[in-house]
């Protein structure tokens, strides 16, 4: 899975999932009933998102679990807390998008994240 300015990339075997960040409703961790980590984006607009047919179908089947995709965190080169902090920082700041996958932009969002995850609960 990839974040780019455009929104959400993933790879698939036949044709690639694509979401655009307008139709990115939320992402989160969720954990399994065995303490599994996955980071689950929920899409608000479904019609916006384009893949194959298997990738509807496994949207399908995911919604059930609370969201439209899902990325077991044993398959992610990143925490899933931080990536889930990602999707939702990009999704709800437009003006950051287009520096996606900059060195800068990438040290900026992991000082962000450290510094709210110390932040006490308001």
């Amino acid at each position: 899975m990839a974040l780019t300015p455009a929104g959400l990339y993933v790879p698939g075997p036949f044709r690639p999932t694509a979401v655009p960040w307008w139709a990115v409703e939320r992402g989160h961790v969720t954990r399994d009933l065995n303490g599994g980590a996955y980071v689950t984006v929920a899409v608000s607009e479904r019609a916006a998102v384009a893949s194959s047919i298997a990738g509807r179908i496994v949207r399908l089947v995911n919604r059930r679990f609370g969201g439209d995709l899902h990325f077991s965190a044993q398959l992610l080169t990143t925490k899933p807390e931080f990536l889930a902090y990602a999707i939702d920082t990009y999704r709800r700041d437009p003006g950051r998008r287009r520096i996606i996958g900059t060195v800068d932009e990438l040290d900026r969002l992991y000082t962000e994240w450290i510094r709210d995850r110390h932040r006490p609960a308001s």
